[in-house]
């Protein structure tokens, strides 16, 4: 789909001052917000350094100038920042990292120019959501941007790194030596918890261009399932915080969007007893009518491991269960633990020990048959 344009004028705010942000974390900044209306040149006020051009000719195909031949790459510092959006995956990786990481929340704020065409997006529900976690020992730092109202026909961010927009040009204040984000098993060793479907274990997509700027990407969920971050946030300070639901702006979600399906369905489960929630889930939600004609769903897995755990306590719950789960719970217990390679492939090594020895303290590895079940399993 072609992405219009609405406007050629964008702001990011950031929380605290800078000075002399590195050329290279300017240059891809720039091109995570332009993306979708360059075509081979990028052309910016400062020059860039001939590691960062040739990667972003290699990865995108834009030829990024001017090159400062003087200019030497940036290196890696010190910190682990996370782009911190609230959300489950994210919070579980907040209890992951070191006490000392910074948190990085992306803002949506209005535009001047755009009208607002997506008034139930929830801005300020999740900055409050965001600021609350310093009361629980977190950091967190509000960057305040625009620039999903440049796009047409619906806001949204012009490529997904855009949320890492903050981070990128607080790296140099904070002395950042890598990003880390949500992301789970389902998400990259899965067709999004449907079949397995494997990794390369290599950087891939914008993956090289982060690592060019001194900052690799990295994803400390990326061994744990859905199940396994709705764990550990559920245990955790924030558990109160974590927030999936998009569809409303008001505290509480709203309940019957996907996300709020699955994720209820989800704590049912965990919890033993199936939730308010779930108890008055309608048949003639659009959603349970989607999911009750298809086959596989999207997060297959996470909804089949759910439903095969908690009582059909009404006609539609039991609707679900024979529709997604009709297998049992043995198809899904691997969800439960974590794969263990994710951690390596998923964590930069000076941080991988911790992130490592935090998982191990919540979570069991999965087994060999664990793992075979995993990479075998396919939708009933």
């Amino acid at each position: 789909m072609r992405v219009g344009l609405l406007t050629d004028e964008v702001s990011v705010e950031l929380p605290v001052e800078v000075t002399n942000v590195h050329p290279d974390l300017v240059a891809l900044a720039t091109l995570t917000i332009t993306r979708p209306w360059i075509s081979n040149r990028l052309t910016l006020d400062r020059g860039v350094s001939a590691t960062f051009a040739a990667e972003s000719r290699r990865v995108f195909g834009v030829a990024t100038g001017p090159i400062d031949m003087s200019l030497a790459p940036r290196a890696p510092g010190s910190k682990i920042g996370l782009a911190y959006s609230s959300g489950y995956d994210s919070a579980a990786a907040s209890e992951l990292l070191p006490p000392d990481t910074p948190h990085f929340h992306h803002a949506r704020v209005p535009h001047p120019r755009v009208e607002e065409r997506a008034p139930q997006w929830p801005s300020v529900m999740l900055r409050e959501l965001v600021t609350e976690s310093a009361s629980h020992g977190k950091t967190p730092y509000v960057v305040n941007c625009n620039f999903e109202h440049m796009c047409h026909p619906y806001p949204t961010l012009p490529h997904w790194f855009g949320f890492a927009v903050g981070p990128l040009l607080l790296a140099d204040r904070f002395d950042l030596g890598a990003i880390a984000l949500g992301g789970t098993l389902e998400t990259h060793y899965m067709d999004m918890g449907r079949t397995w479907k494997g990794s390369t274990g290599k950087p891939s997509g914008i993956d090289p261009l982060a690592a060019a700027v001194g900052l690799p990407v990295a994803r400390p969920v990326l061994g744990l399932t859905e199940v396994g971050t709705q764990r550990i946030v559920a245990a955790s300070p924030l558990a109160h915080l974590a927030r999936s639901c998009t569809s409303t702006s008001d505290r509480t979600p709203c309940g019957v969007c996907g996300k709020c399906v699955r994720k209820s369905l989800l704590a049912s489960a965990i919890s033993g007893s199936v939730s308010p929630s779930v108890a008055t889930l309608d048949a003639q939600n659009p959603f349970i009518k989607k999911i009750l004609a298809e086959s596989p769903i999207y997060m297959h897995a996470q909804f089949e491991y759910a439903l095969s755990r908690i009582p059909a306590t009404t006609p539609l719950i039991g609707a679900l269960q024979r529709h997604l789960a009709p297998r049992g719970e043995g198809s899904t217990s691997w969800l439960d633990r974590f794969y263990a390679p994710g951690i390596a492939e998923g964590v930069p090594l000076p941080w991988r020990e911790y992130v490592e020895t935090q998982i191990r303290a919540r979570l069991e590895p999965m087994t060999e048959h664990d793992v075979e079940s995993a990479r075998t399993y396919s939708p009933a």
